[in-house]
């Protein structure tokens, strides 16, 4: 029994690195949208983020870096989610992984190039309909890993 719950602390601890890497990210991401073009230190700061939100977008061959990181953190979630569900679209994998890494609507909704944060909770909300429709074990590790702001702790 001793095992079980250090392993789940252990899951959650990676869990919350991983969400604190990229939530500094989007921070800085949403800080960037703002103070880009005002003055010379501005911009600088705009040069240093867009290196660091480099691995959340997806490259020219549709790669995204930040589904390794999650991969390689969290036990391959991404990865079997893809063969857990092979209709899923590209386009989800990715919102599942911004959703992972626990990045704000309104930053994922520039990354995905979508028309507002409104759109992102639609595709989050279809995402986890999608989820809950899986075998109930699967469905509530995927679900754990998505962060529900509703709920209060």
């Amino acid at each position: 029994m001793k095992t079980n719950e250090l392993l789940l602390r252990e899951r959650r601890l990676q869990l919350d690195l991983l969400r604190n890497r990229y939530q500094i990210v989007g921070t800085l991401f949403e800080e960037m949208q703002v103070n880009v073009g005002k003055d010379r230190e501005k911009d600088h700061l705009y040069r240093q983020v867009s290196s660091l939100i480099r691995e959340l977008k997806v490259d020219k061959d549709g790669f995204l870096p930040m589904q390794e990181v999650i991969d390689t953190y969290l036990d391959a979630p991404v990865s079997r989610l893809k063969n857990d569900l092979p209709s899923l679209k590209d386009r989800d994998l990715l919102l599942f992984c911004y959703l992972v890494a626990d990045l704000p609507p309104r930053v994922i909704s520039t990354l995905m190039g979508l028309s507002s944060v409104g759109a992102v909770h639609v595709r989050k909300y279809r995402l986890v309909r999608r989820l809950g429709r899986l075998p109930v074990s699967k469905s509530k590790a995927y679900l754990r890993l998505v962060p529900d702001k509703r709920k209060t702790v």
